[in-house]
């Protein structure tokens, strides 16, 4: 948006600078005639100087009106390459028009429906999705209260049993100093 009041800043001085050049021409009447044609040449030269200020300032806003469309694409490619998409539902994603109601919505339906693995693009959509009966056994009953695994996509992990090493009063020192981890290092 700042490009964009700038070239509009510089376009409106540019309009002053002309249009007071323009007002120099009503005190040609009050000039004695041997000035006439130098007041003329400066007042000219002023409003050619007008014309050729603005058009770097029209230049900057063409730049603009790419920069603000261009802007958008790169961030709809980085999206779509990092959605984990295969490159080809990538292309065809990527060129769909954007006219139409919701024209655009529906092609990206189809595409995506056109995955061999509907699991994977529901997954990748981040839509929820129950896990069918053929899959579903008794053990997991339990994990039930953990919503992550509904998704299907998602295995939790559990973390390693930790080891015991503290030292009860049963077990001697050395038996402590030899199940230690570091205890190898040591010895």
């Amino acid at each position: 948006m700042l490009p964009f009041q700038i070239t509009n800043y510089q376009a409106v001085m540019v309009k002053y600078n002309f249009t007071n050049c323009n007002k120099l021409t009503a005190f040609n009447e009050h000039l004695p005639h041997d000035c006439w044609e130098q007041f003329q040449s400066i007042v000219a030269e002023g409003q050619l100087l007008a014309r050729m200020v603005l058009q770097p300032s029209l230049d900057a806003g063409d730049t603009a009106a790419r920069s603000i469309p261009m802007a958008g694409i790169m961030r709809r490619t980085c999206r779509l390459q990092h959605s984990g998409f295969p490159r080809e539902v990538q292309n065809t994603v990527e060129d769909f028009p954007f006219d139409g109601h919701k024209f655009f919505s529906e092609t990206v339906n189809d595409s995506l429906h056109t995955f061999q693995d509907s699991t994977a693009t529901l997954c990748s959509l981040g839509i929820y999705m129950p896990m069918s009966k053929k899959h579903f056994n008794r053990s997991q009953t339990v994990q039930r209260s953990h919503p992550a695994q509904f998704l299907g996509c998602q295995r939790p992990t559990q973390p390693p049993p930790q080891k015991e090493t503290q030292v009860s009063e049963e077990k001697g020192c050395s038996t402590a100093l030899r199940d230690h981890p570091s205890s190898e290092e040591q010895f």
